[in-house]
Formats: structure tokens, sequence, C-alpha cells
């Protein structure tokens, strides 16, 4: 699974949505997080235990009755 993030929360933390990774956890996919032309991969073991934070329900804007929460990750580019 791969997404690219126009912004990260201050400076250096990886907001990811959780269904998106509970569903790279569920295929046993690497997560790839870009990001000003870098890239940070996290694997399934990662998704799960190097969340720092996780938010309070969002509303999705776009898709209704598919709320969400955003799951924090400290930005660590590949290399």
């Amino acid at each position: 699974m791969k997404i690219k993030l126009t912004k990260l929360y201050k400076g250096n933390i990886a907001d990811l949505k959780d269904f998106q990774v509970e569903e790279a956890i569920k295929k046993n996919e690497n997560y790839l997080v870009e990001y000003a032309g870098e890239t940070m991969t996290l694997s399934p073991e990662d998704l799960k235990k190097k969340v720092i934070a996780t938010s309070g329900l969002m509303q999705n804007k776009y898709v209704d009755g598919k709320d969400y929460k955003l799951l924090s990750y400290k930005w660590n580019p590949d290399g």
C-alpha cells in the first residue's frame, strides 16, 4: 500500500488513516509513505508497534459512515 502526504504534523509526524493501516496489516503488506521526495517504509509489524498517538474519531467528508481515526508515526525516511 502506498500514500503520498502533502504535510507532516509538527514537521515530523505522519498521520495515517486507521482503516488504511488495518488493511495493510490484514494483507501483510508494507505501507509506503511518501513526503517531499522521500519514502518511509512501515512493515505490518511497524504499523502495529510504532504508533505514537491516536486521534479521536474524525468525520469523513467524502464518504458518509466511513469515519476514521488518525494513527501517528514519527517521520523516519528510508536511507
